[in-house]
């Protein structure tokens, strides 16, 4: 199901981070450059490949305004960290040529020690404990919703 909602889902590489504030200063909220390692949907309105670098934009992060910190947090959508590898279901904002992920969007922190989901107010159980099993849970849900006449 969240493969069928997603225009794009890959294995990505967290690099930098730009925060940003509206144009009302009302919210805040961060661009993110991810090198993209695995394609494991790619999006026919914007194609992608492994090595290419991705805008992903999410809700929340820290930013100096007036000479004074700000921080917005997300409190159900955990903080990315760079250098930071992440599996991600996100959607395409055709406007800007960037990605979005919020609360409630399928997102998966990679590491040796596991695979933790992003969303940390939902208990949605946690799908694979090492990458391999993750991938190919990803996997198997990409071809599934492809199946299902989802577009690749």
């Amino acid at each position: 199901m969240f493969a069928s909602n997603s225009d794009l889902v890959v294995l990505a590489k967290a690099d930098s981070e730009t925060p940003h504030t509206t144009t009302d200063k009302d919210f805040l909220y961060t661009d993110w450059n991810f090198v993209v390692e695995e394609v494991l949907k790619d999006n026919p309105k914007a194609s992608v490949q492994p090595g290419t670098t991705i805008l992903v934009t999410r809700p929340g992060g820290k930013l100096v305004i007036n000479k004074r910190m700000v921080y917005a947090n997300c409190a159900d959508f955990r903080e990315f960290y760079s250098g930071q590898e992440y599996l991600l279901y996100l959607r395409y904002v055709p406007e800007t040529g960037a990605y979005s992920i919020d609360a409630g969007s399928r997102a998966y922190y990679v590491s040796a020690m596991g695979i933790r989901h992003l969303d940390s107010v939902n208990s949605y159980p946690e799908p694979a404990n090492d990458k391999d099993t993750l991938l190919k849970t990803a996997r198997d849900g990409v071809a599934a919703s492809k199946s299902q006449g989802g577009v690749q």
